[in-house]
């Protein structure tokens, strides 16, 4: 089940697992870091198949999980156009459009650029991942799953919810009390 663009004895490409309801609850609760690690562990992944089980490195694109996850806006249509391959590659039915997803990706992330309370609208960055990654799921799974699904949260998960949810309560209850500055 390899990529169609893979050389011969590249490692199939498996997408990071999480179930959709874990990856939303941990984007809202992280403030939309959660996103950012997501886009990491996949690059991680694309990166890791393009070394044959050989060990010798397949010299195609070279791929930084890092800087790409730290700029996910800038690769985040490359990412969908893999996960589109990947999945055309494992006959996996793809519903969604590569760049009405990314730009949708991109302007929700600029939205944290808004003044007050406008840019809580960026809470919103997971929502064009959605589609991409009940792709990633269905790709997982044609390949048996071979992380498992992910659908558990961790002690780490769970201490990201707790904190994530005191500081959106408190951040209602300032914007609520809050009294606009006026000048005299």
């Amino acid at each position: 089940m390899l990529m169609e663009t893979q050389a011969p004895g590249l490692k199939p490409q498996v997408f990071f697992p999480v179930s959709t309801q874990k990856f939303a609850i941990l984007s809202i609760a992280s403030f939309g870091i959660y996103p950012i690690y997501w886009f990491y562990q996949n690059w991680k992944r694309i990166r890791d198949a393009q070394v044959p089980h050989d060990g010798v490195p397949y010299h195609g694109t070279r791929v930084s999980p890092l800087l790409r996850a730290t700029f996910a806006p800038l690769f985040i249509i490359p990412l969908l156009k893999r996960i589109m391959q990947q999945a055309e590659a494992s006959r996996v039915a793809v519903t969604w459009n590569t760049l009405p997803r990314g730009l949708g990706f991109v302007a929700v992330s600029l939205m944290a650029l808004l003044p007050d309370p406008w840019w809580l609208l960026s809470i919103g960055i997971f929502e064009p991942i959605l589609a991409p990654l009940e792709t990633c799921q269905q790709i997982n799974a044609a390949a048996g799953n071979p992380e498992g699904v992910n659908d558990t949260y961790s002690a780490g998960n769970l201490a990201t919810i707790f904190i994530g949810a005191l500081t959106w309560m408190l951040l209602v209850v300032a914007l609520t009390i809050a009294k606009p500055v006026t000048s005299p």
